[in-house]
């Protein structure tokens, strides 16, 4: 496995937050999904979560990547483009980022 696949693999499935002293992973609920974005209906107003419209990061992160690489092929970058395309919205991991998108809070 390249050093690239490796931090792809990191930033597309990271890894659990540390856990308590002495838990277990069945002590801990599952992970909620992680998203890039939500998504509107037509009048604006947004779709809710349940409507399957919202982009996980995983695929945005992805989607991004491969687009920086095509783009960046023609002047031999394509490895670096997409380990930029892979951590440009890293930050949307951050619970603040996700309670934002789900509306339970408005400030960073």
């Amino acid at each position: 496995m390249t050093d690239l696949t490796r931090c792809e693999m990191m930033v597309i499935n990271p890894p659990a937050p540390p856990e308590p002293f002495l838990s277990t992973s069945a002590d801990r609920p599952p992970m909620p999904p992680f998203y890039a974005h939500t998504a509107e209906k037509p009048d604006g107003t947004r779709e809710p979560e349940s409507s399957g419209k919202w982009q996980l990061l995983a695929d945005h992160l992805r989607n991004v990547a491969e687009l920086a690489a095509k783009f960046a092929a023609p002047f031999n970058a394509s490895p670096e483009a997409r380990l930029a395309g892979l951590l440009h919205d890293l930050g949307k991991y951050a619970a603040r980022f996700q309670a934002r998108l789900h509306e339970q809070s408005t400030q960073f």
